[in-house]
């Protein structure tokens, strides 16, 4: 858990939290990686990136209750630091092991030293293995933690077209993200990881708040974007352009369902999106309304001091400028009655500004020899000065072409999903001659284009959108295009044609060469329902190779693991194979338990769990087990009747020892009645025994019988035969003929 102390989220918002997001069962006592990518794709899911903090120059406050409050009771998201920490305090609370790292956005360009750090990311440590999180990237943000090793350069695929790169360099980690096939930069972050805490988080703020050079989500746009099941989507506005919002699709998840879920979206960010821009655009508007007056008096100023000198050498001028003046005056009057009108009002006032520079230029060069114009003009003798700048600026040669694009085709395959609305951009227009342009436009060449590609929101016989551009299109310069276009009933394998041109505003010729656009359209197969299927598939092998354990087979658990590559097949087998020996171990404890019960042996004098062994050995056949324990019964009385006989056998006359034995256990092995049975009436065995060791003495001595038979054998044969000499005699001479040696 990160050093710093940081403020913590309440137990009351932590469950607004997760009721949001829609996650409602989970587990407190340790934290895992299903639990946190179930966190994070539902926050990307749920709370939207925006930059109206940014963008409306505000002081960032990133106390996580607060967070909580805005983001999620107010439902507006937020920035990348906000929507960061708002997530990295819930997974505190959850007791993951988290650090907040701060990073260096690039976003496919070269990393600017002097540019402040304004990112940050999430290093999650779970069971020593390191998961990056990020849910401030907006819509080209990663849905799932990824892990990397931080000791090579790695690629790791979260989902088919979903592929990440972490390059490991000596002093930094730089992750990129592909598309078309490369590689692009996203950020990069220190090696070692450089820890972030809440208060440097702020101050990095106003770093970027006070940073002096261009930065697109402070300067050019507002924006709203969103993750979803269904597809990656942006809504945005730029304020040049008045508070109409309009959206971007990156990518399409569930083609099924996306056109449904772009509505709803729609209708609730389109409507955020107008409701925040509206004081964003008073703002802006009122800011950049005193800086063109700032500038027009800035220009009067000038031009007042200038006439007095050059009043009789350029009195035509002076009579045009007045006349533009008062045009300028109307126009400024025009831009002040509506938001809508305001980009056309900016563009005739700089246009006319432009003018009023060069009219300056021209009068200075009446007193200063040998100065250039600001558009790199050769100056001219002041008898042959250009009295009307605009047009000079727009003449070019009938015949010369100075526009190019810097490619002559664009090959694009698109998968069917997305040609319904697409961009082209990576290429650029670039001026090679010596004419500053404005007001481009884009135009089809009818003849040479399918009607089936269209440019989004524009009949195809009409001329096209001016395009965004920074300023003029100046001599030498380029600029980078991205055409919105789309597909008007698309058909798989087919390829749609397209020939472009740039034309000046309102003007009919085109000033560039042809630009070729082909669009293949590929069959489309849903990279996250694919895994899906793939996940269901190995469900339903499972359920039929353990048919009578289907019960054990999580199905939600298998697809989770599977689309979070955490699944390990074999390994899941055998979890449940070892799941099926617990149970079959329980159930045939469970029915040796019920044999054992219905046989009542618990009062025998045998254990039990020799009991409930030997039932589960003879595979719980009653009868089996009912004879062993009558056979073990009978050994025990057998052993209790022979102790009992062995200890009055010299105090008692007992039979034969079989019919002795039998008679004690017939007698329940009760001693009174076993002497009152076998009470002596003569001689006892012990005197029986002086006896036979007698004859035996005088047999011995007579035969020297002790040197071929056992001595009990031979006084058992005494006692058998009651003592009689003749017949014990007649026992041993018969031995003796039997046995010469």
């Amino acid at each position: 858990m990160s050093s710093e102390n940081r403020q913590q989220l309440s137990d009351e918002n932590l469950k607004k939290y997760l009721d949001y997001i829609e996650i409602k069962d989970i587990s407190l006592e340790k934290p895992t990686i299903q639990l946190l990518n179930r966190l994070v794709f539902k926050h990307v899911s749920h709370i939207p990136y925006q930059n109206q903090t940014i963008f409306n120059q505000e002081k960032l406050n990133i106390e996580p209750n607060d967070l909580c409050s805005r983001l999620v009771s107010n439902k507006i998201g937020g920035m990348c630091y906000e929507t960061s920490e708002l997530i990295h305090s819930v997974l505190l609370k959850l007791n993951f092991d988290v650090k907040c790292i701060k990073a260096y956005p690039l976003n496919g360009k070269p990393y600017d030293p002097n540019a402040p750090s304004s990112h940050n990311i999430l290093i999650v440590n779970i069971d020593k293995k390191l998961y990056l999180v990020d849910v401030g990237y907006g819509n080209n943000g990663i849905r799932f933690p990824v892990s990397f090793n931080y000791k090579e350069t790695e690629v790791k695929e979260v989902f088919p077209g979903e592929t990440y790169q972490l390059e490991v360099h000596k002093d930094y980690f730089q992750l990129n993200i592909k598309i078309k096939g490369d590689f692009v930069s996203m950020y990069r972050f220190n090696r070692p990881f450089e820890e972030i805490g809440q208060e440097e988080t702020v101050k990095n703020m106003d770093k970027i708040l006070d940073f002096k050079g261009m930065m697109p989500i402070r300067d050019l746009y507002l924006k709203i974007s969103i993750i979803t099941h269904e597809g990656r989507i942006c809504f945005y506005s730029e304020p040049k352009n008045g508070i109409n919002t309009c959206y971007m699709i990156n990518e399409i998840f569930d083609d099924k369902n996306f056109e449904k879920n772009l509505e709803e979206n729609n209708n609730k960010y389109a409507d955020i999106l107008k409701s925040n821009l509206e004081k964003s655009m008073n703002d802006i508007l009122e800011g950049q309304k005193k800086e063109m007056e700032k500038e027009i008096n800035l220009k009067l100023t000038e031009f007042s001091n200038l006439s007095i000198s050059i009043q009789k050498n350029a009195c035509n001028q002076i009579s045009d400028f007045k006349e533009q003046l008062n045009n300028i005056k109307d126009q400024t009057a025009e831009m002040y009655e509506g938001i809508n009108e305001l980009h056309d009002s900016i563009a005739k006032n700089e246009l006319v500004l432009s003018s009023a520079n060069n009219i300056i230029n021209h009068v200075n060069m009446s007193n200063v020899q040998n100065v250039n114009n600001n558009n790199n003009q050769k100056p001219k003798p002041n008898n042959q000065m250009n009295v009307n700048p605009i047009d000079d600026e727009y003449n070019n040669d009938e015949n010369e072409i100075n526009i190019n694009f810097d490619k002559n085709k664009i090959y694009k395959e698109l998968d069917i999903k997305d040609v319904k609305f697409f961009t082209l951009d990576g290429f650029s227009i670039m001026n090679n001659g010596n004419t500053s342009y404005k007001n481009l436009n884009i135009v089809i060449d009818k003849e040479n284009s399918d009607k089936d590609i269209i440019f989004s929101g524009n009949d195809k016989n009409a001329d096209l959108f001016g395009l965004t551009m920074n300023g003029d299109l100046k001599p030498q310069d380029s600029q980078n295009v991205s055409l919105a276009l789309s597909i008007n009933e698309p058909k798989v394998d087919s390829e749609y044609k397209m020939t472009i041109y740039v034309r000046e505003k309102n003007k009919d010729k085109n000033i560039s060469q042809p630009l070729e656009i082909c669009i293949k359209v590929k069959q489309y197969e849903d990279p996250i329902q694919k895994k899906q299927n793939e996940a269901v598939k190995i469900y339903e092998e499972l359920k039929k190779q353990f048919v009578n354990y289907e019960n054990l087979i999580n199905k939600v658990e298998i697809i989770d693991k599977y689309m979070s590559d955490e699944l390990n097949i074999e390994e899941y087998k055998n979890n449940i194979n070892s799941k099926i020996k617990q149970l079959e171990e329980k159930q045939n404890e469970e029915k040796a338990e019920q044999i054992y019960k219905k046989l009542n042996l618990d009062n025998l004098d045998i254990q039990r769990d020799e009991i409930i062994a030997y039932i589960k050995d003879q595979n719980f056949e009653e009868d089996k087990v009912q004879n062993w324990i009558n056979e073990k019964i009978n050994n025990k009385k057998m052993e209790k009747a022979e102790k009992i006989y062995n200890d009055l056998s010299n105090e008692l006359s007992f039979p034969e020892k079989n019919e002795a034995l039998n008679k004690i256990i017939e007698l329940n092995f009760n001693i009174e009645e076993i002497k009152k049975l076998y009470q002596p009436t003569g001689e006892t065995n012990a005197t029986k025994d002086v006896k036979a060791d007698e004859i035996f003495s005088e047999v011995d001595g007579e035969y020297g019988i002790s040197s071929f038979m056992d001595e009990d054998e031979v006084k058992a044969k005494i006692k058998e035969l009651n003592y009689d000499k003749d017949q014990i005699s007649a026992w041993v001479e018969e031995v003796l003929l039997n046995n010469p040696n």
